[in-house]
């Protein structure tokens, strides 16, 4: 052999293991960014959790607990970022009024010191509305990992579950506690407010228990679970309605009843789109049975279990609090001369506080440091949100704030009408659920401030972001089966002769 010969094979030996430890070096930085990712989603579900149980996040240790959870994971990001040498960095278009909301409360909460030496902002209580952008931003800063790392089909999938399993488990300690109420939350902390489960507020309880209901209900809707899993799943949906009429709070009743239309009328617009393609697709004497009337069937029967869920619930707390219930909503209708602390008067209130400051607002967090000079109130009662978290966000961001949420329903709607047009059932489940919660908690905003509670904010904004990703996770792998089909298709190459 030839002196060349040998140096050229052991060039090809050398380019050879080169090439087998870039291989190997590749899988176990793939396998490290994989733990990392994993590490990454606990770590949201953590701060999920977290947030609910910490009695919402309403005070300040907790909400620093959440934000310490979203500095760690940024953490994670960037080290996973540094492993892959590249930045992924994907923005739901619904992320983008929010992240708007929160540079318009920056420029709000500036103070600049005039000469005599006073300070003069947009926002009424600079300090305030600091606090509120600091919250509100690693709140955005969660849903933006979220929407970065809970982006594929099984990460999705599972995810859903979670949720669906986590509000089973929530509502039960909620149906425990509520039981053997002692004054106490978790039967140890005293307080003197009527509570159910970690909420201090039976409405904010039901307000986060009409996101998860769904996912359990949606899951077997369409079809996502099969055989004896439905069950446990619809034992899930139905401790959680009970749950949430056991709570006595009228918006969360309202929203679970308009829940349930959305999932009807999906579930009708699926059977007339299903039986649409089967006539186009074959003929009409075709034998097999339309999947859609299969959907619609079994939603309606979804639907009728769920009510009468409700009726159950109704049965065994008894119909006496449902109707003081529903003659307080009355009361709370008519005006109160004398305390002014009514629905009615506080939205009354609230419309003389956005016309007063129409184009910059109060101040986002300022609202019950202004609210006093707009009030008929004779102050007994301290008001610090408007019970419509609409009417809020005008009243903090004047016109601005108008805009943005303009522009984040408009964004929603889209990311809905696009995520409820797949066809894979889990994929169709997930956005099913994440839709039917979303409505239920834009219904409830009418009546009371859900989305002011940090903890149901956070669920919120998860919602958002699983619903925005469901489509292109969808696409993948739709395109991943399509690629597979035509590989196994193709015809097999015949080699012949040397």
């Amino acid at each position: 052999m030839s002196v060349s010969n040998r140096a050229h094979r052991r060039t090809n030996v050398l380019t050879f293991e080169n090439a087998n430890a870039q291989t190997q070096s590749g899988l176990r930085t793939a396998a490290r960014t994989s733990r990392l990712g994993t590490v990454i989603v606990i770590g949201l579900g953590a701060a999920v959790v977290f947030s609910a149980l910490a009695f919402g996040s309403v005070e300040a240790w907790a909400m620093a607990v959440v934000e310490s959870i979203g500095i760690l994971l940024i953490g994670l990001w960037i080290t996973e970022s540094i492993l892959v040498r590249q930045l992924r960095l994907s923005i739901p278009a619904p992320l983008i009024p929010v992240a708007g909301l929160v540079c318009w409360g920056l420029i709000q909460s500036i103070a600049i010191k005039s000469s005599l030496g006073l300070r003069t902002s947009i926002s009424m209580d600079p300090e305030a509305s600091r606090v509120a952008v600091v919250s509100i931003f690693f709140l955005l800063v969660l849903a933006l990992i979220a929407a970065n790392f809970i982006n594929g089909r099984a990460r999705l999938g599972r995810m859903a579950t979670f949720l669906a399993f986590y509000g089973l488990a929530l509502a039960v300690f909620g149906l425990i506690q509520s039981f053997t109420w002692d004054g106490a939350f978790y039967w140890f902390r005293p307080t003197r407010a009527a509570g159910f489960g970690p909420f201090a507020n039976r409405d904010h309880f039901a307000g986060y228990m009409e996101m998860l209901m769904p996912f359990p209900a949606a899951l077997i809707a369409t079809r996502a679970i099969r055989g004896d899993k439905r069950f446990v799943y619809g034992f899930a949906a139905l401790i959680m309605v009970i749950a949430t009429v056991a709570s006595l709070s009228r918006g969360g009743m309202l929203s679970g009843a308009a829940e349930a239309a959305f999932i009807t009328l999906w579930a009708l617009r699926s059977r007339r789109m299903s039986q649409r393609a089967r006539q186009m697709s074959r003929p009409q004497t075709d034998p097999r049975p339309a999947r859609g009337r299969s959907v619609v069937l079994t939603a309606v029967l979804i639907v009728a279990m769920l009510g009468g869920a409700g009726a159950l619930g109704i049965a065994w707390i008894g119909a006496d609090p449902i109707i003081n219930k529903a003659t307080q909503t009355v009361t709370e209708i008519q005006e109160d001369a004398t305390n002014h602390i009514s629905r009615q008067w506080i939205w009354s209130d609230t419309w003389a506080l956005i016309k007063a400051h129409p184009l910059t607002g109060a101040g986002i967090g300022a609202y019950e440091t202004v609210y006093p000079m707009y009030s008929h109130s004779n102050g007994r009662m301290i008001v610090a949100q408007s019970h419509n978290d609409y009417l809020q966000v005008i009243a903090d961001c004047g016109i601005a704030g108008a805009v943005l949420m303009v522009l984040f329903l408009i964004a929603l709607y889209r990311a809905m009408r696009r995520a409820l047009k797949v066809e894979d059932p889990l994929m169709s489940g997930v956005a099913l659920a994440c839709s039917a919660g979303l409505i239920g908690i834009l219904v409830h905003s009418l009546f009371d401030f859900n989305l002011q509670i940090p903890s149901n904010a956070l669920l919120f904004l998860f919602l958002t972001v699983m619903l925005s990703n469901v489509p292109a996770a969808a696409y993948r792998r739709l395109r991943v089966a399509v690629s597979h089909e035509a590989n196994r298709d193709a015809p097999v190459p015949i080699v012949t002769g040397a």
